[in-house]
């Protein structure tokens, strides 16, 4: 965790390696708390200008195209 005290990690780390749920509420208090989600979404947008910079030395061609698409979508899906 990037930010986060001591024991909102220790919850963390606890859930991942049991595999459970018992603790979902107060993870989803965490994220949302620590701005995990909003940073994630920064950092995804970044990474995906990347990558259409680089599809930009590419032919336009239909799987340029698709990479482009893909691209797009895997940040601005809707869950």
């Amino acid at each position: 965790m990037r930010t986060g005290d001591k024991d909102q990690a220790a919850l963390i780390r606890k859930a991942i390696m049991k595999k459970g749920l018992d603790h979902f509420g107060d993870i989803i208090t965490i994220v949302e708390s620590t701005g995990a989600i909003q940073y994630t979404m920064e950092v995804a947008a970044r990474e995906k200008n990347k990558a259409i910079d680089c599809l930009e030395r590419l032919s336009d061609t239909s799987y340029r195209q698709a990479m482009y698409n893909l691209a797009e979508f895997a940040v601005n899906r809707s869950y």
